[in-house]
């Protein structure tokens, strides 16, 4: 009985990614290669198996990633790269390789089990995420399902995306340290944290499921040289050397460094944010998406964050990291801020950072955090399983 009334919030956001999901592809009469979002043009170039449900629009980025897993032995292969190189996916998709090398890996490298290896990934990387939430903190069983069901989560299963990865790496990090359980009390007090070998390997991990994790990297880099602690910052150079070797594979298959040309994609701070909020280019669902992502989540955040810092007067790691993740997403592009399906996913960091430090102080405030991350994550969900669109079956 102790172990379900600790971990109850487990089975809650189970049936909740069960429920989603089961709508989601309720119009594909249960195919799970739906989730993929693949379109005509990519099977043209990739002819799928037979059964696979082909959609009549243009795709999303979990087709991109379903073709890099079919791949994965022509990415072994030096000899192959050429080939790579002429046809889609694009060099973009490659900088996720953690979720189409892991779905290869547990589908030992049948094609027709990979969408269910997809699939099977993510539900357990947001079971696992809110787990460990729960094994750090039992009475935080808010911010675990908040974690788990925030719209970064939500999106992720029904576009088979890689966030959730991200979700359950950084989340499995921070629990490890926040906790402070055997840390001599200044160091606790500091944020002054032991870099060990599993958190090396989660850090490696995080930078190879998406591209904008580095800057997490050079955020714990900067937190340290700030403190002092020169042997971590030696350490941290582990996973910065794992994302430069990849992306430089990238670059050898490519002839691009996709990192820097997602990089060079920006507006000045908040303008984007500013003009959905005016309409400059119009109302419609997917701004309105957005104008609640920023009214119910991303402007309290904001705005909670910096009265706490002013109130103590300092500032502590998830608070400095929270708040450089919130604004990096505030020089984000009007073709981001204009739905949450691309604002509430592409700086996936925030969401631990965010949710774990509310679950620490725990307030009226975090609260309100904590259930508006629900609501938009199903409410996400729920909007997007309910849009049917034309497809073939091949």
């Amino acid at each position: 009985m102790k172990i379900i009334d600790r971990y109850w919030p487990v089975g809650v956001v189970a049936l909740a990614l069960i429920f989603v999901t089961a709508l989601t592809l309720r119009p594909y009469h249960g195919n799970v290669t739906a989730l993929f979002h693949l379109d005509e043009q990519m099977n043209q170039q990739h002819p799928v198996p037979s059964g696979f449900v082909v959609l009549q629009m243009p795709g999303y980025d979990g087709m991109q990633y379903y073709e890099i897993a079919r791949m994965v032995p022509d990415i072994m292969q030096p000899s192959h790269w050429p080939a790579l190189k002429a046809t889609v996916p694009l060099s973009y998709a490659y900088q996720r390789i953690l979720l189409p090398v892991a779905a290869y890996v547990l589908s030992f490298g049948i094609v027709g089990l990979l969408p269910y290896a997809f699939l099977l990934i993510n539900i357990a990387a947001l079971l696992a995420t809110c787990w460990l939430v729960l094994r750090w903190k039992p009475e935080a069983k808010l911010y675990a399902m908040a974690l788990s069901l925030c719209p970064a989560a939500l999106l992720a299963i029904h576009f088979s995306l890689a966030e959730p990865l991200t979700l359950v790496l950084l989340t499995a990090f921070l629990t490890r340290h926040i906790l402070a359980g055997p840390q001599p009390r200044r160091a606790a007090a500091e944020n002054l944290w032991k870099i060990e070998p599993l958190d090396l390997v989660l850090l490696s991990l995080l930078v190879l499921s998406r591209e904008v994790n580095i800057l997490f990297i050079a955020l714990l880099i900067a937190w340290n040289l700030w403190k002092r602690q020169w042997w971590s910052c030696m350490l941290l150079l582990l996973p910065l050397a794992i994302f430069a070797a990849w992306h430089s594979i990238i670059f050898l298959i490519f002839g691009d460094i996709p990192f820097l040309t997602s990089a060079a994609k920006h507006a000045l701070p908040f303008r984007s944010l500013f003009d959905v909020l005016r309409g400059v280019q119009g109302y419609n669902s997917l701004t309105a998406s957005s104008i609640a992502y920023a009214l119910f989540f991303y402007l309290p955040a904001i705005v909670w964050l910096c009265v706490r810092i002013v109130r103590k007067g300092s500032v502590e790691f998830l608070e400095f990291a929270a708040l450089a993740f919130l604004g990096l997403m505030s020089v984000m592009s009007w073709d981001i801020w204009g739905s949450m399906t691309s604002i509430g996913r592409v700086i996936t960091p925030v969401y631990p950072l965010v949710v774990l430090y509310a679950a620490k102080y725990d307030s009226w405030a975090a609260r309100w955090i904590a259930c508006a991350l629900i609501a938009l994550g199903l409410g996400i969900g729920v909007a997007l399983a309910l849009i049917a669109h034309p497809f073939t079956v091949a």
